[in-house]
């Protein structure tokens, strides 16, 4: 290819790890900064081992990596603090209450767990969509179903500090369904 820059890459993409670097950028929700994080891990830690780490519940790219900038790009973690001290009060609760869920949640169960109208809580929900802080899809019916990234969630939990009581409401909340 003419025109095209080459750089020196600490791994190489080959058939052995090439599953596990689309893996990782799936686990990494495709955000650009936790992608360049990631690329700053794999001199210590090869793309397989990133992912087994992530999808253990570890926090592989906490730590700095050698180029990373300071203030809120120098991690992801700080970059998703910054966002949460952002946010208004209804909004930090609404993502509190979306930690407990596993795979997502419509208004009307985050309602149900949280407190508040499900019209309250879908526009809270969407203006977190606009944040990029959730992703929403459409179950079969056409409702709206929201969700944490994971790389997002992972984040947030610790900030968010879902209590006992919002664990508890969730667990009462599934057994009625």
């Amino acid at each position: 290819v003419t025109g095209v820059q080459t750089c020196a890459l600490p791994i190489s993409l080959h058939g052995r790890n090439g599953a596990a670097v689309v893996a990782l950028c799936r686990l990494l929700d495709g955000l650009p900064l936790a992608l360049e994080l990631a690329a700053s891990r794999v001199r210590e830690l090869p793309p397989e081992a990133l992912c087994r780490a992530l999808q253990a519940g570890e926090a592989p790219l906490r730590r700095k990596g050698r180029r990373t900038p300071e203030g809120r790009h120098a991690s992801l973690e700080r970059l998703i603090e910054w966002s949460w001290h952002l946010l208004p009060a209804d909004q930090q609760h609404t993502l509190a209450v979306l930690t407990v869920f596993r795979g997502g949640a419509s208004a009307e169960q985050v309602a149900a767990v949280g407190g508040g109208t499900p019209e309250a809580v879908q526009e809270r929900l969407a203006g977190l969509v606009r944040a990029s802080l959730l992703v929403s899809t459409a179950t079969p019916t056409g409702a709206a179903r929201y969700a944490l990234l994971h790389s997002i969630g992972e984040g947030l939990r610790p900030l968010a500090g879902a209590g006992p009581e919002l664990r508890q409401a969730h667990q009462i909340g599934r057994a009625h369904v």
